[in-house]
């Protein structure tokens, strides 16, 4: 989740840009979607249901925090 338009633009901005040598998808998403997979994959707690967070998939094996902040 995004607090602002502008964030959502520079976000989608890194769409298909690469992170080593892989390449990474930025989309916009619904509420519905992100609730359906956070029922199915996401966290269990219910001290985290209102925090922001970003799935990441397919990152380098050796990708470090660093990187991802960086990006």
């Amino acid at each position: 989740e995004l607090e602002s338009e502008d964030d959502v633009k520079m976000a989608l901005k890194k769409d298909r840009e690469s992170m080593g040598h892989r390449y990474i998808e930025v989309f916009k998403s619904h509420r519905t979607e992100m609730d359906w997979v956070l029922k199915h994959s996401g966290p269990n707690s219910a001290d985290t249901a209102n925090d922001g967070f970003v799935r990441l998939r397919g990152l380098p094996f050796g990708c470090t925090k660093e990187e991802i902040v960086q990006f």
